[in-house]
């Protein structure tokens, strides 16, 4: 296809809608689309000139005056003006019928692409894939229309024709920003938008500049090659403008379409630095989910990804453990040493840090160095975290009326970790605070969790009828739980155990056990459970069988500083 024999390949689809008594075309479109092209194809074979001023100055009213007078003295002559991106002429009342060709109207479509590639069998998927990576942008699209792997010297002639035209066009760089969203529709780049200005932009802005344009689901999509450019483009402004747009990106994605088709769509766009925000920031809205769902996405991270950030893989690490075990954590087999643990010292480095001034995802981080040690053996340290964490949520922007599931999740699980410390009034008093939490989220997960744990801790030290109390409300909630209600159901049964034990109701108690395994797994509470093995036993006066399971746990077993064995 050459200029000099063919028609633009935009051109049919403009004069589908254009009037077609207008004998004035202007042309405002970047270089790269094939601008003068398509105002040679609009004039073809009638008499006319086509004016090309995208490369020098004009008198703008004077001139195209001039050649509005022209075409009223001659009713069969046709013009054509090329404009440079600089030149607005939206005021200008000629005499002319005046169509406007604009950069979106010069932007190729995948069928237009396609025909370019002559129609053949196969051609739609390449089209397709040509449109994913550079949109309808003609100079880009002739070279890998002739070859595809051309995808570099495709780049540069795109960077070349985009950063002129974004110099004119969005020369604050605002348009540009809308780069880091992983989705576009009208909500979402408005809410994007009405983090970072007072006068928000919209998507007509974007498709108007050329930066969006619709894909086969005939919704929007920002082809990859001018994804990269803006990007780019954007990062000049430095870490800390682009930290303030990854934030409003993120906030702005999963209020419209929630996490999981957020996480979709940055996994189809390679868009790591998104799915790192969804671990470290949302994860209490990851747990709430189909977890299940969200590790099946995350397992085609490539690790060398999720290796170069700690907190990335380490978030992602404990989630798979929480999925991968319908109770809950596991207990470790061996406990490690934390003044010898790398890991460990970086994360309370970097919480130390953090906590000075802590936000969401300061607590975030925190909640991974508690869960960590935990996961280790490192009960006492654990315990300790818990604390820290506690206190940086409570200083975090109102984080516990913010945020309530928030609050809920990470009161919740300090609660598990200074009880397996030993600190029972201390996790008592955090799961307190997790079931306030819960009570406003309109969740069931979150408050049947802590109210199985209160049930659990005061079945153990005796106080039976605010055990029952809790178990009251646990059972409001339970049936309504989704995923992990093993997990939270565990502590209500253990809690129902104690409970019967203590009237001496061997049968009862055997009926709550036999809901779990008749040894102890390897859940992080079993002490809890062998405890209330043994107690069974002794109740059938089977006080040896008792000692032989209490003794085999403790030699088998790391047992944190909160043990009943």
């Amino acid at each position: 296809m050459t200029e000099e024999t063919q028609m633009h390949p935009a051109l049919r689809r403009f004069t589908g809608w254009a009037d077609p008594q207008s004998r004035l075309l202007l042309v405002r479109a970047a270089s790269g689309t094939g601008r003068t092209w398509f105002a040679k194809s609009w004039i073809g074979d009638r008499r006319g000139t086509v004016h090309d001023f995208s490369s020098r100055e004009f008198e703008g009213l004077a001139e195209l005056e001039a050649i509005s007078r022209k075409l009223s003295q001659d009713p069969e002559l046709y013009a054509a003006v090329v404009l440079s991106p600089e030149h607005t002429v939206w005021h200008l009342a000629l005499t002319a019928k005046i169509l406007f060709a604009q950069q979106r109207d010069l932007l190729l479509n995948a069928g237009e692409i396609s025909a370019m590639l002559g129609g053949i069998a196969g051609s739609e998927e390449e089209a397709l894939e040509i449109y994913g990576k550079c949109g309808g942008w003609l100079g880009a699209v002739k070279l890998l229309v002739r070859d595809l792997h051309s995808v570099e010297p495709a780049r540069q002639t795109l960077r070349g024709a985009l950063s002129m035209w974004l110099a004119h066009s969005d020369p604050g760089k605002e348009l540009s920003e809308a780069a880091i969203l992983p989705v576009f529709d009208d909500a979402t780049v408005e809410i994007f938008y009405s983090h970072l200005h007072a006068d928000p932009h919209t998507v007509n802005d974007l498709v108007h500049c050329g930066l969006l344009q619709e894909n086969a689901e005939q919704d929007w999509m920002m082809p990859s090659m001018v994804r990269e450019l803006l990007l780019e483009r954007v990062q000049l402004a430095g870490a800390q403008r682009m930290e303030l747009l990854e934030a409003a990106a993120l906030e702005a994605a999963t209020s419209v379409h929630g996490v999981l088709a957020t996480a979709e769509a940055a996994l189809e766009q390679r868009r790591w630095s998104v799915l790192n925000r969804l671990v470290t920031e949302k994860w209490d809205e990851l747990l709430l989910l189909d977890l299940q769902k969200f590790m099946k996405l995350a397992s085609r991270i490539p690790p060398a990804i999720t290796g170069r950030n700690t907190y990335f893989g380490l978030g992602l690490r404990i989630l798979g453990e929480f999925m991968r075990n319908d109770s809950g954590l596991q207990a470790p087999r061996l406990a490690m040493d934390y003044a010898n643990n790398p890991l460990a010292q970086a994360l309370r480095h970097e919480t130390d840090r953090l906590y000075l001034n802590p936000d969401p995802q300061a607590v975030t981080i925190g909640l991974m160095e508690m869960l960590y040690l935990r996961m280790n053996g490192m009960y006492a340290e654990a315990g300790e975290s818990a604390l820290r964490m506690r206190s940086a949520l409570h200083k975090a922007s109102d984080a516990s009326t913010g945020n309530p599931s928030l609050a809920a999740l990470v009161h919740a699980q300090a609660g598990s970790s200074l009880f397996l410390a030993g600190r029972g009034a201390e996790a008592q008093q955090s799961y307190e605070l997790s079931l306030d939490s819960a009570r406003r989220t309109g969740n069931a997960f979150l408050p049947a969790d802590p109210a199985g744990k209160l049930a659990l801790l005061h079945a153990l030290e005796g106080h039976a009828d605010t055990a029952r109390d809790y178990l009251s409300e646990h059972e409001q909630h339970i049936s309504r739980v989704g995923w992990g209600q093993d997990m939270v159901e565990r502590d209500a049964i253990l809690a129902r155990t104690c409970l019967a034990l203590r009237m001496l109701d061997a049968e009862l108690a055997r009926s709550e056990l036999s809901k779990l395994s008749r040894t102890p797994d390897m859940d992080e509470f079993w002490p809890v459970h062998a405890y209330l093995l043994a107690a069974e036993k002794f109740i059938l006066a089977l006080p040896a069988t008792a000692g032989k399971l209490v003794h085999q746990m403790s030699r088998q077993r790391v047992v944190s500083d909160g043990t009943y064995c």
